[in-house]
């Protein structure tokens, strides 16, 4: 029972992480029908620049966060923008090709600049952790989970309580109604965007701070978010929190009972 118990606390933190990221993906589908192949590999990105300001600069992986949320935010913007933007009523048929064409060429980039050799995101704390009853939380693993938990409370608030949120709703529910009622819809993608890959990279920086990670992990993270995504119903923020906590407890589950080997599939 205590094993159990262990292991769906782990499924948890990792069903939060899968949340954020998830999220960004669900999003800038239900508002663009833009699917993003380039979102995980920004994960991995956002993973490690957060290796690189830790290890060079010595700044706190969770702190960093300052830094790296601003930036995506940033690049998320130039690359609708430059990119997706520039599709127009092609975007449905053609983003799949133009952000996996992407991933690509920032897989490359991350290669030429970190080479293959796994990475990981070592704090001073990270070997102690917190006894919760029959449950011990590494240190980091209690961050990324207080972190996620509050970063999925904001997302939901600025959904239900801003202006912004409630037009990228409105897009989400009915696009053309929402042009009527005068909802500018450049704007709101251009916003959807950048608030996706800034969210992507906030859960690529906490996976960072808890499993090692190499370039090519973005093609296990992509495939996980896509199936999170699908079983929460394409477009659907809700669905896509919910599915990303099934998802990983399932994970989890069969990791325990059949083998780590099987958890993927």
């Amino acid at each position: 029972m205590n094993l159990l118990l262990q292991v769906l606390a782990n499924g948890l933190v990792l069903g939060s992480i899968y949340a954020i990221m998830a999220f960004g993906l669900a999003m800038v589908y239900g508002v663009m029908r833009v699917i993003n192949f380039a979102h995980g590999v920004l994960a991995v990105l956002a993973a490690y620049i957060t290796f690189q300001l830790f290890k060079s600069l010595r700044i706190d992986p969770f702190l960093s966060l300052v830094v790296t949320v601003p930036l995506f935010f940033a690049l998320g913007w130039l690359i609708y923008k430059g990119l997706v933007g520039r599709l127009g009523v092609y975007a449905r048929s053609s983003s799949m090709v133009l952000t996996f064409g992407l991933g690509i060429a920032i897989e490359v980039l991350i290669i030429l600049i970190w080479t293959t050799d796994f990475k990981s995101i070592v704090p001073s704390y990270s070997d102690q952790s917190i006894v919760l009853g029959p449950v011990r939380l590494s240190y980091p693993r209690l961050i990324a989970l207080g972190l996620a938990i509050t970063m999925v409370w904001i997302l939901r608030m600025f959904f239900v309580a801003t202006k912004a949120g409630k037009a990228i709703r409105a897009v989400i529910q009915d696009r053309e109604a929402a042009t009527y009622v005068g909802v500018d819809i450049e704007y709101v993608s251009s916003l959807t965007f950048a608030i996706a890959i800034a969210t992507v990279a906030v859960g690529g920086a906490l996976l960072g701070t808890i499993y090692a990670f190499y370039p090519a992990v973005h093609l296990d993270w992509i495939g996980r978010l896509f199936a999170i995504v699908v079983l929460g119903g394409m477009g659907s923020v809700t669905g896509a929190f919910l599915g990303a906590y099934l998802i990983a407890l399932a994970e989890s589950l069969v990791s325990l009972y059949f083998g780590l080997a099987w958890s993927p599939m």
